[in-house]
């Protein structure tokens, strides 16, 4: 290296200020007093996403949302499924509003630097430091916490998607209803609609696959406007906004993990991989991060056997038959209470909430699939 480069210590590094890198220096700043550096590929934070989670387990951001539903709609063909329940709500913030409110969390706390527009080209793991080299300047820390995106496995399962904000001239949204999956038929993929409808006129429109391969941006817009041309007839509308994003229905393998460089966020599993879910994730694991970083113990994120299990099966079935993957959702939603269904999202279900969902399931193909998983030694 050349000897010029600034050495700058800290106790902590975190690369990347999205949810995970974010929600973990909350955490950080509000329980340790650690000195800590985040260092943000992008020149800004922008409003580049939806973040979307239910009100269960509750966390500080709940109070915080833009928009919450009470209704949520699942349909296909020609059954229509609403479930309701008036503890549960699915919520939504932008991802600009969550970035600023935690920065305003945390701007007095005088131990915490971050960097923007930074361009890391080196990772060097010493015995006892780390050492990154980002815009030719050195920085060195006990331990950094890596929450840049992983790459994704060849020919396995993801979920991809692009989603356009309508505004329309007239009401054309029920407001107190989210659709969480309007089912198109597909044979060889599963494809479903997504709707967050901010007020009656303005609302997020999003094309939504489950499959191996990923498309031309062209394409999900050209989906978009032919679901918006058949449900919405002959309304004017404008485009205000656009996000795009791709999530493993796999597990991520990250050999790169060791004692002082951790992966965190989807690099490693943080998000639900049968349903896409990682908010409440992000929040519930950090604390399990500053809970052993206090402790001295190992940095360990642990997932339930049960539930890495059924989400491979799962993942298996929507692979290999998608038709039949969108009947076991439309069962899932219609035979069970959105108590359940929301704990078992989330995570937070317990043995009986397990056997409810299995219950429901289509035994003999579970049983296929379960074999199938345990013969590939599918994590």
């Amino acid at each position: 290296m050349d000897s010029h480069l600034e050495n700058t210590f800290y106790d902590i590094i975190v690369i990347g200020c999205g949810l995970s890198g974010i929600s973990l220096v909350l955490e950080l700043c509000n329980r340790t007093k650690k000195k800590i550096l985040i260092l943000e590929k992008k020149k800004e934070l922008t409003n580049d996403k939806n973040w979307c989670f239910w009100n269960h387990p509750f966390n500080e951001f709940v109070n915080n949302s833009d928009h919450s539903w009470k209704n949520i709609k699942i349909n296909y063909e020609n059954k229509v499924i609403i479930k309701k329940d008036t503890k549960f709500s699915y919520n939504n913030i932008p991802s600009i509003k969550l970035y600023n409110k935690i920065l305003q969390k945390v701007k007095f706390y005088s131990n915490l630097d971050i960097l923007f527009n930074q361009d890391i080209t080196d990772i060097i793991e010493g015995k006892n430091l780390v050492q990154i080299i980002s815009n030719k300047r050195k920085y060195k820390s006990k331990i950094v916490f890596d929450s840049r995106p992983p790459k994704f496995k060849n020919n396995r399962l993801i979920q991809h998607f692009l989603g356009v904000e309508y505004l329309f001239d007239k009401k054309v949204f029920n407001k107190n209803e989210v659709t969480l999956m309007d089912f198109q038929k597909k044979n060889n993929a599963i494809h479903f609609f997504y709707i967050l409808p901010f007020t009656d006129k303005r609302g997020l429109i999003e094309t939504t696959y489950f499959s191996k391969n990923t498309f031309k941006k062209e394409k999900y817009i050209e989906d978009i406007d032919k679901y918006v041309k058949k449900n919405y007839p002959n309304k004017k509308f404008k485009k205000i906004g656009i996000e795009q994003g791709i999530i493993p229905m796999h597990h991520i393998c990250n050999k790169n993990n060791s004692k002082r460089v951790i992966a965190i966020g989807t690099a490693n599993n943080w998000i639900r991989r049968s349903s896409g879910y990682g908010f409440q994730n992000a929040f519930k694991n950090s604390k399990v991060i500053v809970d052993q970083l206090i402790k001295e113990e190992p940095i360990i994120i642990k997932q339930k056997t049960t539930t890495k299990f059924l989400d491979s099966i799962f993942c298996q079935l929507l692979e290999k038959n998608p038709i039949e993957g969108i009947k076991v959702f439309m069962s899932f939603f219609s035979d069970l209470e959105l108590k359940t269904i929301i704990k078992f999202l989330t995570n937070t279900h317990n043995f009986a909430d397990t056997l409810k969902v299995l219950w429901v399931l289509p035994k003999a193909k579970l049983m296929y699939y379960a074999l199938i998983t345990i013969l590939k030694n599918d994590k």
